[in-house]
């Protein structure tokens, strides 16, 4: 999702990431429009963990925190955002927390889930709901 952003942004309203950051070096991310984005992460992954990591291969899988932050820059978007109330997001009954970014140009937020699985269990109508809260917005 990311790197449709980032090269092809005319092509691209809106992008619902789940547990994966940007690849590489986000200065070289200079998309000419922004685009609505949504990223959700569980809070303990240890697959693709919220700090970032460096593949074997040797490729810079940003920080979660970094991500965002180049992503409020081309969005336009001020440092302050709103938390929602958590509610549940998992079959295994674990909590989600919904940020989103004010005075953005188009809708910037994350949601952590409080789970260490990098894949888990969603419960699909609450998955699609979050979805559908981005997409809505960016049409």
């Amino acid at each position: 999702s990311y790197q449709l952003i980032c090269q092809i942004p005319e092509q691209v309203k809106a992008a619902f990431t789940i547990s994966g950051q940007a690849v590489g070096e986000l200065a070289a991310c200079q998309p000419a429009l922004p685009v609505a984005l949504h990223h959700l992460h569980g809070t303990g992954d240890t697959e693709m963990p919220i700090n970032g990591r460096v593949t074997i291969s040797g490729k810079k899988i940003n920080s979660l925190t970094d991500t965002l932050a180049r992503f409020r820059q081309i969005n336009g978007c001020a440092s302050t955002y709103e938390e929602i109330e958590p509610k549940q997001l998992q079959t295994a009954g674990n909590l989600a927390t919904r940020f989103e970014y004010q005075g953005c140009l188009k809708v910037t937020g994350y949601t952590l889930v409080e789970t260490t699985e990098h894949q888990p269990d969603y419960i699909k109508t609450e998955l699609h709901t979050l979805m559908h809260t981005l997409f809505d917005s960016a049409f």
